[in-house]
């Protein structure tokens, strides 16, 4: 399937579930997405062609009908009839920007060296929502280049708070006769 069929389910699927929850759509896509990569045999079963698209659809039904959200459950049967699960994750991005527009909500990445609990990364999403006024997704990269601290990047902007960067901003200033501003 190419890019531009991809935006055509995510878009025919933002149409169709605009009128539901946008928040429990995503919601459910992010779980589809985490069960495809989480079980590998769920993931081969949706991407099989030796399984009939009847039975993958079955099973899609039973497995995510608890959501209630009967657009989402059709359009994962025309997904499986169209075998289309082998690019689910650029119709979920597609999606997802679509939604966090009409939501506003901006994604982003903080890398860190170590796992982030959930409740700082919680905290870090609250400090770049009072900046940007806006609702802030995060999700945690490990990046064992930082050293310490945690580079964020949130729409093509990058906020360094790594002890490289600090480092090097100490260096420049240094260079510059030790006039700094910096904190």
């Amino acid at each position: 399937m190419n890019s531009s069929m991809c935006e055509g389910f995510a878009k025919a699927l933002f149409s169709l579930t605009k009128k539901e929850d946008l928040l429990n759509v995503n919601l459910a896509l992010d779980e589809v997405k985490k069960q495809m990569d989480e079980n590998k045999d769920f993931s081969l079963f949706l991407l099989s062609y030796e399984v009939s698209t009847l039975q993958k659809q079955k099973v899609l039904n039973n497995v995510f009908s608890l959501f209630n959200l009967p657009h989402f459950v059709s359009f994962l049967s025309v997904l499986a009839s169209y075998h289309g699960f082998d690019t689910f994750e650029k119709i979920i991005d597609d999606f997802h920007s679509l939604s966090d527009l009409e939501l506003g909500i901006k994604r982003g990445i903080v890398y860190t060296r170590f796992h982030l609990s959930k409740s700082d990364l919680e905290k870090i999403e609250a400090a770049f929502e009072m900046k940007e006024k806006k609702t802030i997704k995060l999700k945690n990269i490990i990046d064992f280049n930082v050293i310490g601290g945690l580079k964020v990047s949130l729409d093509g902007e990058v906020y360094d708070y790594t002890i490289a960067n600090r480092l090097n901003k100490l260096r420049a200033s240094l260079i510059q006769g030790g006039n700094s501003n910096e904190d």
